[in-house]
């Protein structure tokens, strides 16, 4: 199982540099951890959404840390540190009530909820530069779901495909404000 979940990453890797290098951007980026991302999603048009999905990334981590830690520190607390694994596995000795730390259990919970919740808000995320980024590529956006959810099959369909970029994002402004001062000379 792991030389195949090794191969699917190696080709992810290498689908995913193979789309960079076609947009133009580096393809030894995605050999880097947020810079790849950070330049998929430069790529789809959602520059600004890859550092929402940065902090969520980092509320994740921060959540998953505190539901560890606080429910790890209530089994610690009733079980006795260092842990008492026959304790631990006797499941003949009884936890009163006021034996449980209520507020580690609280406090375990409701960062199990919010690191759910973090993860289905970075997904969305990820689901919407995947969208664009299929538009950059002239693909329909439903393919954008075949990128967020079979990887290995997609970016592989876009890097090995014979569709080039055609950009990303919303189109070039123009008019007075815009900040483009050229005009027609005809």
């Amino acid at each position: 199982m792991g030389i195949l979940s090794t191969a699917l990453t190696i080709l992810v890797l290498v689908s995913q540099g193979m789309v960079l290098k076609k947009a133009g951007r580096p393809w030894w980026a995605v050999l880097i951890p947020y810079y790849g991302t950070y330049e998929l999603f430069n790529i789809s048009g959602k520059r600004k959404l890859f550092w929402v999905k940065l902090a969520v990334d980092v509320l994740i981590i921060i959540a998953a840390t505190v539901a560890v830690f606080s429910l790890l520190g209530m089994i610690v607390s009733n079980v006795g540190f260092p842990l008492d694994f026959d304790r631990l596995n006797d499941f003949s000795f009884d936890l009163e009530y006021q034996d449980i730390d209520m507020t580690a259990l609280l406090v375990g919970v409701c960062s199990i909820v919010l690191y759910s919740i973090l993860s289905l808000v970075d997904m969305i995320i990820t689901g919407v530069a995947y969208w664009n980024l299929s538009l950059s590529f002239g693909y329909e956006g439903a393919f954008g779901f075949g990128l967020l959810f079979l990887p290995y099959v997609f970016f592989a369909i876009i890097a090995f495909g014979d569709k080039s970029y055609i950009g990303g994002g919303p189109a070039p402004a123009s008019g007075p404000d815009s900040g483009t001062y050229f005009t027609d000379v005809r």
